[in-house]
């Protein structure tokens, strides 16, 4: 248990009793006052921190709640003060309308189209598919493969990354297992095209 602790005016005023401050460990009452005074004025997150029940009700709940605070405000670059800081300047902007790609223009890049059935040379590269594929191979030992994470799947009741939800039924491979498969065959197909090691 950690030591007992005098609750801080800031906390008395949003409604925490000392008996309630008491309930929470160190790390979860340090990142409930960051909290509290982050907000002080505001109220946005009154609904956190406000209403709790009597010392002895629910302090399992407090405690979870106090830890979950903690673990935000250590993850987050700038704790709590800079993640509610930060929220209230995109939810302003967006009530505002502003836009911060207001100066770009979204646009189709042109790109290439090849027939991968097709022996004749495209009109813009001069190239079938297999010579284009032939070149790619050439040059894919110096070529980053780079897998933008998407995140925590929980929207889809997943616990883990999405990248590692399973691509099918059958052979129970994940995303991340799918395209590591792909880069090593890619890795093969270049040496034994090419003979370059890999």
């Amino acid at each position: 248990e950690d030591a007992t602790d005098t609750c801080p005016s800031s906390v008395v005023e949003a409604g925490i009793t000392e008996e309630n401050w008491n309930v929470l460990t160190e790390r979860g009452r340090d990142a409930l006052l960051k909290l509290i005074e982050c907000d002080a004025g505001i109220g946005a997150q009154s609904h956190v921190y406000g209403n709790w029940p009597d010392a002895g009700v629910d302090d399992e709940g407090k405690r979870r709640l106090g830890e979950q605070l903690a673990d935000l405000n250590d993850s987050y670059p700038g704790g709590l003060p800079s993640y509610l800081s930060k929220a209230r300047t995109l939810l302003k902007e967006s009530a505002d309308g502003t836009n911060p790609f207001d100066e770009y223009e979204a646009s189709v890049p042109e790109g290439e189209h090849l027939e991968y059935d097709s022996l004749e040379p495209d009109a813009k590269t001069g190239m079938s598919f297999t010579e284009a594929e032939q070149t790619g191979l050439t040059g894919i030992g110096d070529v980053a493969f780079v897998l933008v994470a998407g995140g925590l799947g929980e929207r889809l009741g997943y616990s883990g990354i999405k990248l590692s939800l399973e691509t099918n039924l059958v052979t129970n491979k994940s995303y991340l297992g799918m395209y590591v498969a792909y880069i090593r065959a890619m890795q093969r197909m270049a040496h034994v095209k090419t003979g370059k090691p890999t």
